[in-house]
């Protein structure tokens, strides 16, 4: 057992059938799998993984989150009032099972409904006392949806001062609405700094 979990202290992410292969040639001792997973569960291993961004180590990424926790976080939380939190989601009609179970030698069909697919958004601001500027369409987010969306429902709702932070996704990197807020005296800051590493 010693073996095994120096193992898997050595490799965190070796897969159970990779650990009984290792095993099998060092010791010429089969094991299944699964035992091997329940004998790691017994000596207190779970299966887990929190995947983090790569760049997370990179030299300029430690430098932004150092300056972002030393100088912008705690004038931030003298100011929760000027924070907005800008997410989306969205559903779409063409969501539907895609696996089930049938018995052995038999085939499983599933129905889906032929059509147009649509894509419901909805989008908002979250401050510290409530939502603010909530808004659905019906399409997925584009840039363009975006500078609309500050255009006619954000930057109406924003005072000089606010900050707006949202996700660091493609539609959310649009100069047009950069510029809408900084004419409200607002402005962006991506979540990506804001991250924890």
């Amino acid at each position: 057992m010693a073996m095994l979990i120096r193992w898997v202290e050595a490799r965190s992410d070796i897969s159970m059938p990779e650990l009984a292969a290792k095993l099998e040639a060092a010791t010429k001792m089969r094991a299944h799998p699964a035992a091997l997973s329940r004998a790691l569960l017994g000596a207190g291993f779970r299966y887990k993984k929190q995947l983090l961004a790569s760049e997370c180590g990179r030299d300029d990424v430690c430098e932004a989150r150092r300056r972002w926790r030393l100088h912008r976080q705690p004038r931030m939380r003298e100011q929760t009032h000027r924070l907005v939190f800008i997410d989306e989601t969205a559903t779409t009609t063409k969501m539907t099972r895609l696996r089930g179970r049938a018995r052995h030698g038999q085939r499983l069909k599933g129905r889906a409904r032929l059509g147009h697919w649509k894509t419901q958004t909805f989008i908002a601001g979250l401050r510290c006392d409530g939502l603010t500027a909530p808004w659905i369409i019906d399409r997925p987010m584009t840039k363009e949806i975006l500078e609309i969306y500050v255009e006619t429902q954000l930057a109406p709702t924003l005072d000089p001062g606010d900050v707006v932070i949202l996700d660091n996704l493609p539609s959310h990197k649009s100069e047009k609405a950069r510029q809408l807020l900084k004419q409200r005296g607002a402005w962006f800051l991506s979540s990506r700094h804001t991250a924890p590493t």
